[in-house]
């Protein structure tokens, strides 16, 4: 948690609104993805 804040801070103001729009619809695609993977592989039988 502590990383990303500081990761946060650094990048405030650098990146324009598009830019960060994007970054987060493929963060949030990434961990939709591994939820269904990871609920694939590990699904009860």
């Amino acid at each position: 948690m502590l990383a990303g804040l500081w990761i946060g801070f650094k990048l405030f103001g650098t990146i324009d609104d598009e830019t960060f729009r994007k970054v987060v619809l493929v963060l949030l695609l990434l961990a939709g993805l591994s939820l269904i993977v990871t609920a694939l592989i590990f699904r009860a039988p």
